[in-house]
């Protein structure tokens, strides 16, 4: 197993990335935990387990952006999701940006860990935005009656796009 650390596109933050995953055993898995530390530097720890969680997390100036790269939102995915969104979600953001195109289907227990982001940046006036969402995880949003609380974009260019302009303003 082999990480490379690589630099934000603001310079200053550095973010381990693996070169591939690697599987310790037949029957174990190794998994990943991120263990955060100052100065935006993030380290990979090996655990011993099932397959690591699969997202990205990019930054385009202060905008933290989230890429969730399963197709399931739900109680077997939320706890990793809420996880990392107690170490993203800080008041020196100015957005999270959570990618969910490729999210298929979720359940409530996804959507408690999208409405934590949403509590934590709230005080901080600190916008959630959505992007990619397919309709029938967005019914979802419509059914819980939580839709009004994230802004939702078609597309990560829009949304980065929208965000750029106001914060320009």
């Amino acid at each position: 197993m082999s990480a490379s650390l690589q630099g934000s596109s603001t310079g200053n933050a550095l973010v381990p990335r693996l070169s591939k995953p690697c599987a310790c055993t037949k029957s174990s898995w190794l998994y990943l935990l991120r263990v955060p530390l100052p100065v935006h530097v993030s380290v990979y720890v090996p655990l011993l387990g099932g397959p690591a969680m699969k997202f990205t997390v990019d930054h385009d100036d202060n905008i933290v952006i989230f890429t969730l790269k399963e197709s399931r939102l739900d109680s077997s995915t939320a706890p990793d999701v809420k996880a990392e969104l107690l170490i993203l979600c800080q008041p020196t953001i100015s957005a999270l940006v959570m990618d969910l195109s490729r999210v298929d289907y979720a359940d409530s227990s996804g959507l408690s860990a999208l409405l934590l982001a949403y509590r934590q940046l709230r005080d901080h006036k600190i916008p959630v935005v959505l992007v990619g969402v397919r309709e029938t995880v967005r019914n979802l949003f419509r059914i819980s009656q939580m839709e009004w609380l994230f802004e939702f974009y078609p597309s990560r260019e829009a949304a980065l796009q929208q965000l750029q302009t106001s914060s320009s303003q």
